[in-house]
């Protein structure tokens, strides 16, 4: 029990990286609502690459000024630095550009099946041995 509880941490602490470090991303962007902010993130299948490297396709979860909650097609990479639980590498993947943005109104039971659009409204990389930039600290 405690196994699973401590991956379930572990899950938790790694999505809230992913939700924060696109909503630091998002802010300012062209596209992007100046009121928008990220709400959440889920996966929908968690494929580990080596043992410090993870591709987690999803879905964000994301809200306009109050009004309405939005689901979004969303793809992370993240790799850790040796020895340690800090990130050292990631890729961002927020929406569909060929359908925009607050197409899907948020339910957690959606329907939808995840596949990768075409091509990506907003991508956002930290390559590995880059320095630490102001979005990540």
């Amino acid at each position: 029990m405690a196994r699973l509880r401590a991956e379930q941490d572990a899950r938790i602490a790694l999505y809230s990286s992913i939700q924060f470090l696109l909503e630091r991303h998002l802010g300012g962007c062209e596209g992007w609502p100046r009121e928008g902010w990220v709400d959440g993130f889920y996966a929908e299948r968690i494929r580990v690459i080596s043992p410090d490297t993870l591709e987690i396709p999803g879905y964000f979860i994301w809200m306009e000024e109050q009004k309405a909650a939005w689901l979004e097609v969303g793809f992370s990479a993240v790799q850790l630095a040796p020895n340690s639980d800090q990130l050292s590498s990631y890729v961002l993947k927020f929406g569909d550009a060929s359908k925009g943005l607050a197409t899907w109104p948020y339910k957690r039971d959606h329907g939808h099946v995840w596949a990768a659009p075409k091509e990506w409204m907003f991508v956002f990389e930290r390559p590995r041995n880059s320095e630490v930039n102001n979005v990540t600290g």
